[in-house]
């Protein structure tokens, strides 16, 4: 599969600008990571947009909160390194830890083999500030989820396929 355009975008603003230009185009946009999903989800036919390269930021860490704020182009082990000494960790570690992306493990939903004990990607995160298909941006997450049923979509996606 090879895209019709990469798109590296330098912020929120250019992130929207680029969903609009593909929904008024009507071009599929796939947002990518590091692309190291084995699913092959991070390539697709229409516009690619790469959060890798510039939105890659921990823009905060907050140790009484234990929480961190960070762009979606944040590479795993920068955050793991981040937090090191803080008795802080992000709970799941895939085996392409070293090149991942929060993001893409966000995408993904990604677990790893501490997963058992530290949950996978969904059970680590606080809240996320989305732009959905339509370019409407909101902020979903605990006791903030503007969608119904968004954070247990994976949950319930698994129990309608295996019933």
């Amino acid at each position: 599969v090879v895209p019709i355009a990469v798109v590296f975008p330098r912020s929120v603003d250019e992130v929207i600008a680029t969903q609009q230009i593909a929904a008024a185009a009507g071009v599929a946009l796939t947002v990518r990571g590091a692309g190291t999903s084995v699913a092959g989800n991070a390539v697709g036919p229409g516009i690619v947009l790469d959060m890798s390269r510039h939105l890659n930021r921990i823009v905060d860490v907050d140790l009484s909160e234990m929480t961190a704020v960070v762009e979606p182009g944040v590479v795993l082990d920068a955050l793991q390194h981040r937090l090191t000494g803080s008795g802080m960790r992000f709970g799941p570690d895939p085996s392409t830890h070293s090149r991942c992306t929060i993001g893409g493990m966000i995408g993904n939903n990604a677990c790893g083999a501490h997963s058992v004990a530290y949950g996978r990607t969904a059970e680590n995160v606080v809240s996320l500030n989305v732009i959905d298909g339509t370019g409407r941006r909101f902020l979903a997450g605990q006791g903030l989820d503007q969608v119904p049923g968004l954070r247990d979509l994976g949950h319930r996606y698994q129990a309608t396929i295996s019933s």
